[in-house]
C-alpha cells in the first residue's frame, strides 16, 4: 500500500490535500495567498469543520550561504474556545511534516494525480 501523499494545489483557492493509502483525498484546507517562493497563506481546517478553519502564513526567508529560515505564523484558535490550546498543541507537533510539502508547492512541484 502506498504512502499518504500531501499536496498543494496551485493558484488561490487551491486545496491543501493528503491522498491516503487507501486513496481517499483528505481536504486540510484552502491557499488564500502565493507568492512563490517565499510566501504560503492558507485556511487549516484539519480535523475540524472548514467553518471553523484557522489561518497560516509560512514565510520561506533567505538565511545565510544556501539556508533558508522557515517562519510559520498559525492563528484563529480563539474560536476554539477552551479547546484551543489542545488543538494549537497538536497542530505545533505535526508541521515539521507538512512544511516541505509547502516548499515544494513553492518551487513548483505539481499535486499528486
Amino acid at each position: 500500500m502506498a504512502e499518504p501523499r500531501r499536496a498543494v494545489e496551485p493558484g488561490l483557492g487551491g486545496r491543501i490535500l493528503e491522498v491516503g493509502r487507501d486513496g481517499q483525498v483528505h481536504v486540510w484546507g484552502t491557499v488564500l495567498d502565493r507568492d512563490p517562493p517565499r510566501v504560503l497563506r492558507h485556511t487549516w481546517h484539519l480535523a475540524a469543520d472548514p467553518e471553523r478553519a484557522t489561518e497560516v502564513e509560512v514565510r520561506f526567508e533567505p538565511h545565510g550561504s544556501g539556508r533558508t529560515r522557515v517562519a510559520l505564523r498559525h492563528t484563529g484558535f480563539e474560536r476554539f474556545g477552551a479547546d484551543a490550546d489542545r488543538r494549537r498543541d497538536g497542530n505545533a507537533r505535526g508541521w515539521a511534516a507538512v512544511v516541505p510539502c509547502f516548499a515544494g508547492c513553492l518551487a513548483g512541484d505539481a499535486p499528486p494525480g
